[in-house]
């Protein structure tokens, strides 16, 4: 017999084996659906419960959104006729209905100004407790801090507002959040008298600007103005 026959006889048998074994498998794998019939319905059974109900939660979390986008208008619209006390009762029920949405976030953080409208800023303080804590997580995170700052800065409570900007300014994604924040809280220092801390800020802030911009150049004027207040 020729190398080739030989060569040709051992893929046919090679290939025979290959198929006999697959349809051993087959056969396993029947006999063993048949003993396993009731936990492989009670299994397409849970999956199917499982995607059904996430498909579920999809559209109706998408209905919930799209309800209060629409809801979340006529608050605007209630507000700028310039009735706060409807505005904040209507902002306060819509935020209890739509906890964990952004707008149910935008509502509470125009709810903490027209808190702070009505020289109710402890009110304002309770409503955005926990908003330093978002600051990363959340897009409105560092506004809503931020109000939170300016909030706890009018009830008298300067040192929790100094920390509120200090977060910010460690958190918050975007450079001029984290700006705006060591500003309000260098200012802050200020006027309490504690320069030194001023000045610290105030350097950070010039390091932090462009070298050779108006920026920095206005930082390094404030903290030569801090530096000379110290000790005096």
């Amino acid at each position: 017999m020729s190398a080739q026959s030989i060569a040709g006889s051992s893929r046919r048998s090679s290939k025979h084996e290959s198929e006999d074994a697959v349809v051993v498998k087959a056969i396993e794998f029947t006999a063993w659906a048949k003993k396993h019939i009731r936990l492989i319905i009670a299994g397409a059974v849970v999956a199917a419960i499982v995607i059904g109900g996430l498909l579920y939660w999809r559209v109706a979390e998408q209905n919930r959104l799209d309800q209060a986008a629409s809801e979340f208008v006529l608050l605007q619209q209630t507000a700028a006729t310039g009735n706060l006390q409807l505005a904040a009762r209507d902002m306060e029920q819509f935020i209890g209905r739509y906890d964990g949405t952004v707008y149910a976030e935008e509502a509470r953080i125009a709810l903490g100004q027209l808190y702070l409208q009505q020289d109710s800023a402890a009110q304002a303080v309770e409503l955005l407790s926990g908003a330093a804590n978002r600051v990363g997580s959340s897009p409105l995170g560092p506004q809503a801090a931020m109000l939170l700052a300016a909030a706890q800065q009018a009830t008298g409570d300067h040192a929790a507002a100094i920390a509120t900007y200090l977060r910010i300014a460690e958190d918050a994604e975007l450079t001029f959040r984290r700006v705006a924040a060591l500003e309000a809280a260098a200012q802050l220092h200020s006027r309490l008298g504690d320069h030194a801390a001023a000045a610290d800020l105030y350097q950070r802030l010039a390091d932090m600007a462009g070298e050779g911009t108006a920026e920095e150049q206005l930082y390094r004027m404030r903290l030569a103005e801090e530096e000379a207040k110290i000790g005096s």
